[in-house]
């Protein structure tokens, strides 16, 4: 899940600020709605599960090094904002690992291995392992409001289908290529203790881009982490190196089937075991599953990890090749982007409105994301510049999210909605604010022909004070701190 086992998708993968709303709560009125109507198209190709009672207890009880991710996707803005890609990368990250299946059928003939004798050689044979280069695909429906034929479904749900290929270098390094097809290309790398990721519209334009470096949570590289084996935010997190501790949490079933080529082993996993809590991550997996493929030796051909709940349903393939010559290094000083978090070539050529931003901000935060949004990726079908704040210690509150344009676009919609009251930050200034604390609060207002669209958790005397006094967008300029205000979380 490597992160992309997403890259985020949640981070997710997520601006460099670990995900800031929490957008299933809190949905801006900025933002152009992204999901699609799938239907009842099925995203599972994975086969039916093995009628047959497991063993309860795990074949090892040491789970080993596992992952504690903290730090969330540098390259990509929040989840959840206007034209963003955080949840097309969150999803990502629910569906790195993989395997195949053919036509399965139960054998008797005496001399074939226990379960136990090939779980145990599958287990040699990954801790021998060298290196290995792999390739693969992944699908993943989800909804929030559950999946088609779930009482309190939605009818509306997001496909997202990828491919991937990459290679491995046993014990702590590994480069995978994800690629979404139009939604664009990925590709995350782990060398020793520290991990890089770069983003860009496709395959053959990733050489192009600059690294982001990502600091890598205790984990399957950082063998003293306690935290879960997989990790939605974490875009490391997961693929080949995680595949030992998979294998030891994994609780064997009673029985194999074989295809064509190989044994096949269905291990139920515990997601309490591998995953992050749900509360944290608003995920809910009823069902995972881990399918490998085996030789009689242990060889690991493939393996596939499948998950299910009322608003997920992914699975995922990785097929492997070992003892193959790789070459994975570190980029060098020239190659690494130093303000990941900050796109300054399409800042430079926004020229539409000067890029007002607050002076001060609450003490404590950050900038987390500027950048430009393209003319359909908005609402209002005008190019805008998206500056995002936040507090790094509090990812699930303490935000706020700028969107700025000139009032000269034709898609501005300057009528105030019901409910809302007048907002004006500064005498020059004049709009309106709407919301309540659960939820969030949205303000519009304009100022000098430039409007400013804000989303944020700060209370309206609070986003009243941070916006009262705006200067132009510096990206080598440290805001100055707002104390008192912005300590709290105030959603939910």
């Amino acid at each position: 899940m490597f992160g992309l086992g997403t890259l985020s998708i949640m981070s997710d993968i997520n601006g460099g600020m670990g995900g800031t709303p929490d957008d299933e709560a809190s949905s801006s009125p900025w933002v152009e709605p992204s999901t699609s109507s799938v239907g009842g198209e099925q995203s599972s190709t994975t086969p039916p599960p093995i009628d047959s009672p497991s063993t309860d207890s795990p074949m090892a009880p040491d789970v080993g090094a596992q992952w504690s991710a903290t730090q969330s996707i540098p390259t990509s803005p929040p989840a959840g904002k206007k034209g963003k890609r955080g949840f097309l990368i969150l999803l990502a990250l629910l569906v790195l690992l993989g395997g195949g299946g053919g036509a399965a059928y139960f054998l008797s003939e005496e001399d074939e291995p226990t379960v136990a004798e090939l779980l145990s050689a599958a287990k040699k044979f990954v801790a021998e392992a060298k290196t290995a280069t792999f390739t693969g695909k992944g699908t993943t429906e989800s909804a929030e409001d559950g999946l088609g034929g779930k009482e309190g479904a939605s009818g509306s749900s997001f496909l997202q289908r990828l491919k991937l290929k990459g290679e491995v270098s046993f014990p702590d390094r590994s480069k995978t290529i994800i690629d979404f097809g139009r939604d664009g290309a990925l590709e995350a790398l782990v060398v020793k203790d520290h991990a890089y990721v770069r983003e860009a519209a496709k395959t053959s334009d990733l050489d192009e881009e600059l690294w982001a470096k990502v600091e890598l949570p205790p984990g399957v590289v950082k063998p003293e982490g306690d935290g879960p084996i997989l990790d939605f935010n974490d875009p490391t997190s997961g693929g080949p190196l995680s595949i030992p501790d998979l294998l030891a949490a994994g609780k064997a079933p009673k029985t194999f089937t074989k295809d064509d080529s190989a044994y096949v082993l269905d291990l139920k996993l515990d997601p309490g075991d591998v995953l992050p809590d749900p509360e944290q991550t608003g995920l809910e997996v009823d069902l995972l599953t881990l399918t490998i493929r085996v030789e009689k030796d242990g060889k690991l051909l493939s393996y596939t990890l499948t998950m299910k709940g009322d608003a997920i349903d992914s699975t995922s393939t990785l097929n492997f090749t070992w003892g193959t010559e790789v070459k994975i290094d570190a980029p060098g000083a020239g190659e690494i982007d130093a303000t990941p978090e900050i796109d300054e070539e399409a800042l430079e050529k926004f020229t539409d409105a000067p890029i007002l931003v607050p002076e001060a901000i609450p003490a404590g935060w950050v900038l987390g994301f500027a950048g430009v949004l393209s003319a359909e990726e908005t609402v209002e079908e005008c190019e805008e510049a998206s500056i995002d704040y936040g507090d790094p210690e509090n990812p699930e509150g303490a935000y706020l999210e700028l969107y700025v344009f000139s009032a000269d676009c034709d898609g501005l919609d300057l009528v105030a909605p019901t409910g809302s009251e007048e907002f004006r930050p500064s005498k020059a200034s004049e709009g309106y604010v709407a919301g309540n604390p659960d939820e969030g609060w949205h303000a519009q207002f304009i100022i000098d022909g430039t409007v400013i669209q804000a989303t944020t958790d700060l209370n309206p005397e609070e986003l009243a004070t941070v916006l009262a006094k705006l200067v132009i967008f510096d990206p080598a300029k440290t805001p100055g701190e707002i104390k008192g205000i912005g300590v709290k979380k105030q959603l939910g």
